[in-house]
């Protein structure tokens, strides 16, 4: 009939668009990634975060300045020759940083300067809801063996590596009761210092829904340092996460989170 328009022509309704489905864990590795950054972190392996140029110049500055330290000191204390030499460059760290790459979630890092000179801090963020124990104990084992390599990101004495790698893994959980079991499991692994090595490993549990973060326990030599460290009013560690510092992040999240997320 005329003026009646054919079924086939007829407009069929869009069809609607799911709109992509919050995920928590997503949103709080963006939120951990700006959070690094923002406390001046490198993460991930990104060289256009690096200026390579003028990363080079400033290590080697660093390391002309440490040399010329410890040569004048040796001077005045030790009675023998002393060889000091700098350590290895930028192109070697990110060398040395590959292999964590995969068996973290998240890999963060910063070169140390003036006092601390030749540390290489590392954190490393795991999503363990779903990591059984032992798979957690075998990652801090592998930490410790690749951090060795970040020794060598600091001056040499003798030829002997006088740089030190601090490690601090962060174990991210969203089930709180999770994470209260792996804190009994896992707190005696979660702290290693191998001086041998000049190795550093110190873990914390972080409970998202609890909003609390439990760091692994200093003890032996470590924990004198703490303790000296104290007295003058310092904090022996160069890398710190605390309750505070997840609320902030937590505070990113709930920014960027969708109003019906």
């Amino acid at each position: 009939m005329p003026g009646r328009a054919s079924r086939a022509s007829a407009k069929k309704p869009a069809p609607r668009q799911r709109k992509p489905r919050f995920d928590p864990q997503a949103a709080f590795a963006a939120a951990m990634i700006r959070w690094f950054e923002e406390s001046g972190y490198h993460v991930g392996l990104d060289l256009d975060q690096f200026d390579g140029d003028e990363a080079r110049e400033q290590f080697k500055k660093l390391a002309d300045k440490l040399e010329e330290l410890a040569a004048e000191v040796l001077h005045h204390v030790v009675s023998f020759h002393a060889l000091v030499s700098s350590g290895a460059n930028s192109d070697d760290l990110f060398e040395a940083l590959t292999p964590f790459i995969g068996q973290a979630d998240i890999v963060a890092s910063k070169v140390g300067s003036g006092l601390r000179t030749g540390l290489v801090v590392v954190p490393l963020v795991l999503f363990a809801d779903k990591l059984a124990p032992e798979e957690i104990r075998r990652r801090f084992s592998l930490f410790v063996e690749l951090g060795e390599a970040l020794n060598a990101f600091g001056p040499r004495l003798n030829l002997q590596n006088m740089g030190q790698c601090r490690l601090f893994p962060l174990l991210v959980y969203f089930e709180s009761d999770r994470c209260r079991a792996d804190v009994v499991a896992l707190r005696a692994d979660a702290y290693q210092l191998h001086a041998w090595k000049h190795v550093t490993l110190r873990g914390a549990f972080v409970d998202v829904a609890g909003g609390a973060v439990t760091r692994a326990e200093v003890t032996g030599i470590g924990a004198f340092s703490v303790a000296i460290a104290s007295l003058f009013g310092k904090e022996f560690e160069p890398f710190q996460f605390g309750t505070s510092d997840l609320a902030a992040v937590s505070a990113m999240v709930a920014q960027d989170k969708p109003p019906d997320g």
